[in-house]
């Protein structure tokens, strides 16, 4: 028996997952743009959280070529790359095990750059 149900999403996080299979190179602020729909309460701080573990666990690189693309709120908005594609099924963040679970290949990511604020 697995420690964790598994469960069907088709929130923001998985439609931001989608986005980022199918476009590879992105900024949190086109995501924004593309899965919100106005509904979602603190999408860009809940997509910023996503993006910045995914990051922190070599799922996604900052694009060294297009780094710093502008800004958004005052801070420096970056452009993304896609570098782990395992499937259809976003990576989870468990918040308790603190750990990067990938529900296609049913694997744990494991941490490669330490979070400065010890948040997701």
């Amino acid at each position: 028996m697995r420690p964790y149900k598994r469960v069907a999403s088709g929130g923001l996080r998985q439609r931001s997952w989608w986005v980022m299979r199918r476009r590879i190179v992105f900024t949190v602020p086109e995501l924004l743009s593309i899965v919100t729909d106005g509904t979602e309460t603190n999408s860009s701080s809940n997509l910023a959280k996503y993006v910045n573990c995914l990051m922190r666990y070599g799922v996604l690189h900052v694009d060294a070529k297009l780094a710093a693309v502008g800004t958004q709120g005052g801070r420096k908005s970056y452009r993304y790359r896609l570098v782990i594609n395992n499937g259809p099924k976003a990576p989870v963040y468990r918040t308790i095990s603190k750990e990067l679970y990938d529900p296609n290949t049913d694997t744990v990511f494991a941490l490669v750059k330490p979070s400065e604020d010890g948040d997701e």
